[in-house]
């Protein structure tokens, strides 16, 4: 080592491989025996150093091999090389952000070094360090872009880091379906889209990107983006029948306007969402492609009913729908142009369609001109409780004549039906509703008087005709 000329000891080193090897593991110990020679007789050999902290005592020594790249890329190695070449006093960093502070010291003999053999570097190192879980985004975006390390190990290392790329920016294409798998990219719009025009598009891996929970949390507070270039990523979103529902709720509502239609190949429920959430433009033919959806049609009714009010006689809709259009939230006024459109004649046979009609009417004091008899009846017939009966009765009496209310009262729930000839005394509770029904009443000679309150009570006594 001391004597031998550099070309000689290096072919010495080539052809008695176990020269090098045994110096790379037992150098410490033959400084140890004394035996000196230049440490820049090292250039000359192959070495890999095992462990480069057993030469701290001899810093001639370690800074040739650090300088050269002399030795294995090991944690061990590395945590020496930080500490004691580097000086870097944060004991944490080089096990949690191990390429990052790397690339930050600006070292080129320990950058040289890492990219000779960065796959090694990458096994034996990165992977093996268990909180090396903090590498910035530069780091990470170094790694991804290389194309001379196996994908497998870049991808457990990207699988294990907290942070994410924020764009597509350098990514090579092949590696951008992989990005999104094992969701180390950020959740945008703008990547979304860049995914979808790439060559390397996977639908079910953007899919199921998206239906993540983190995806939709995120991506819910972003606009989808507009305009002709953000096209195939709406018709992506929209026409999507493998998103959750909660997803494509959420994307729904997303979207920068309206559709103009609701989709095909899309699942009911999906279909009502959009209906329910109103993010579709109304039309009647719009309308129209709901109609083997109940459910659907009437919350799409609902949330534009000014716009369904101005259409509904053009378009081919029964009773029924109105009934359910009817039980949602849309105020009176609108409910009395729902009725207006409805078959009252036929309500006798529709219960709770009676019962419902009857009192919006009562509630709203409105007797609607579509009301004939037959509907009267049966929405006074229909309606609950009794003080609703009564009180429809008294809007609706004028269209019956006395026989038809006889009929109707005989129908009603007692003591209605002791109106009549007889000597029963049928009583009502003292409500104005009830005073003004005892009123008409006797107005109309259906009894012969009556009279409100005794020693104990409030109650309203009708006196009846005897025969």
């Amino acid at each position: 080592m001391s004597h031998l000329p550099e070309e000689l000891l290096s072919r010495l080193a080539d052809e008695h491989p176990a020269l090098p090897a045994f110096l790379s593991e037992r150098l410490p110990d033959v400084l140890a025996l004394g035996i000196g020679f230049p440490p820049e007789r090292l250039h000359s050999l192959p070495l890999q150093i095992v462990d480069v902290s057993a030469l701290e005592t001899h810093p001639g020594f370690v800074r040739v091999l650090f300088d050269g790249g002399l030795y294995e890329l090991s944690i061990r190695n590395l945590d020496f090389v930080f500490r004691a070449v580097l000086a870097i006093a944060e004991d944490a960093r080089p096990h949690e952000q191990n390429y990052t502070l790397a690339l930050e010291t600006g070292s080129a003999p320990l950058l040289a070094r890492i990219e000779d053999r960065f796959d090694e570097y990458l096994e034996a190192v990165l992977l093996r360090l268990p909180d090396n879980r903090l590498e910035n985004v530069a780091a990470m975006r170094r790694i991804v872009t290389r194309t001379d390390v196996d994908e497998r190990l870049i991808v457990r290392f990207l699988e294990r880091q907290t942070a994410s790329l924020p764009t597509l920016d350098d990514v090579p294409a092949a590696f951008t379906p992989v990005l999104f798998e094992i969701r180390k990219i950020e959740a945008t719009w703008e990547n979304c889209l860049a995914f979808i025009i790439q060559g390397t598009f996977n639908e079910s891996v953007l899919t199921d990107f998206l239906n993540s929970a983190e995806a939709v949390a995120t991506l819910s507070r972003q606009v989808v983006p507009d305009g002709e270039a953000a096209l195939p990523l709406r018709e992506f979103l929209i026409k999507n029948d493998a998103l959750s529902d909660a997803a494509y709720a959420a994307y729904a509502e997303a979207l920068p306007r309206k559709l103009t239609a609701f989709p095909d190949g899309i699942n009911p429920e999906k279909i009502r969402l959009l209906a329910g959430r109103n993010r579709v433009e109304f039309s009647g033919s719009a309308l129209t492609r709901l109609n083997e959806d109940r459910t659907a049609e009437v919350a799409f009714a609902r949330n534009n009913i000014d716009e369904f009010l101005a259409v509904q006689d053009d378009c081919d809709l029964d009773d029924d729908f109105r009934e359910k259009l009817l039980a949602t939230d849309i105020s009176d006024e609108n409910r009395l142009e729902v009725i207006r459109s409805m078959d009252l004649g036929a309500l006798d046979g529709e219960p709770a369609r009676a019962a419902a009609v009857g009192g919006i009417l009562l509630r709203t004091g409105v007797t609607v001109d579509n009301l004939d008899l037959d509907g009267a009846r049966a929405a006074i017939k229909h309606v609950r409780p009794l003080q609703a009966q009564i009180g429809l009765l008294n809007m609706l009496h004028h269209l019956l004549d006395d026989g038809q209310v006889r009929g109707l009262l005989s129908q009603l729930p007692p003591p209605l039906p002791e109106i009549g000839p007889g000597w029963a005394t049928p009583r009502l509770e003292g409500s104005e509703t009830n005073i003004r029904f005892a009123t008409w009443l006797k107005a109309r000679g259906f009894i012969s008087s009556w009279k409100r309150g005794g020693l104990l009570d409030d109650d309203i006594r009708i006196n009846l005709f005897r025969k």
